[in-house]
């Protein structure tokens, strides 16, 4: 009987193991993994850079999560095979069905639609530019994401071709896998804030922003309406919308959306934070990518209530 016994027990073992194998697993979420910044003030803009940076000054932001690195091609793959996104392409071509880039690259050859669609099929959304420029610089207004003074060594950047600050110093000229420089690590544990590719933003960009509050992304994981002809806008819509409205357009081609970051390939400026690019939310460049952010839920304050705190309505205090 004993042996009876066991023989059930290991037949049992075996059958629940072989159950536990069939189980699909969890669906992971899409993309990188995130950082979180809390809540606060930082310093927008630089009062030694563009204009249109300019005035700097502190601003408040609520809490927000980012996502670690730039979203990389593999991770924007699958968007691509669920039917959520189309292939990124160069302008003009078909998509390349071989596909042979490393899947740790950045995803470029993506428009601010691409970008904004793929953030949404990932249950998130595009960053607002504050969010964006808070998450590189931290709090205390430094230039770059790891301090004041530019170094080479700290991002992919400065090489077009072999000309450039940086072609001197070893930098590659090309994409290179998301997190390449740990060394360039912002405040809040961000990656690649600087160099590789340029990074689209939520934004619509006015040349006078940074005299005005920060914006934010409209609620929902969709975002704005998503919209991928090329025709241009009506004359009239365009000029109601126009570059320096408080909020131009509503993501369709015509708009210019802004950029932050700085790509690896240009002999342009320097990736400073605060440093903006405008361009037409439907245009696609070799060095051009994104990365996602999320909202925060708000404090459960049941939860962060203290446990011998007396129930039933608050008394007002003498």
């Amino acid at each position: 009987m004993g042996a009876a016994i066991l023989r059930s027990m290991c037949c049992g073992l075996m059958l629940a193991t072989a159950v536990q194998a069939q189980e699909p697993a969890r669906p992971k979420e899409p993309g990188p993994e995130m950082v979180t910044v809390p809540a606060g003030a930082f310093v927008r803009g630089d009062s030694s850079g563009e204009p249109d940076e300019r005035p700097q000054r502190r601003i408040e932001l609520p809490a927000f999560r980012l996502d670690r690195t730039e979203v990389t091609r593999g991770a924007y793959a699958s968007c691509v095979q669920k039917g959520a996104c189309r292939p990124p392409a160069a302008p003009g071509r078909a998509p390349d069905p071989r596909d042979l880039l490393p899947p740790e690259l950045p995803v470029a050859y993506v428009s601010w639609h691409d970008a904004a669609a793929y953030c949404a099929f990932a249950g998130k959304r595009l960053p607002s530019e504050a969010e964006w420029e808070k998450a590189a610089r931290g709090t205390d207004g430094r230039r770059y994401p790891w301090g004041g003074d530019f170094a080479c060594r700290r991002g992919n950047f400065g090489n077009f071709a072999g000309d450039g600050r940086c072609a001197d110093e070893g930098a590659p000229g090309k994409l290179l896998p998301v997190g390449s420089f740990p060394q360039g690590v912002s405040p809040y544990g961000a990656l690649d804030m600087a160099g590789n590719v340029w990074e689209w933003v939520w934004d619509p960009y006015s040349a006078d922003a940074y005299r005005r509050p920060p914006l934010h992304p409209p609620a929902g994981k969709s975002g704005p309406k998503l919209v991928f002809p090329d025709a241009p806008r009506p004359a009239a819509k365009a000029a109601a919308n126009g570059p320096g409205s408080p909020v131009s357009g509503t993501g369709e081609p015509g708009d210019r959306r802004v950029l932050h970051g700085g790509g690896c390939c240009s002999i342009f400026g320097l990736p400073r934070s605060a440093d903006r690019l405008a361009l037409p939310a439907s245009y696609r460049d070799a060095d051009i990518g994104f990365r996602c952010a999320q909202d925060l839920p708000p404090p459960d304050r049941a939860a962060a209530a203290p446990k011998n705190a007396p129930h039933g309505p608050s008394q007002p205090q003498n």
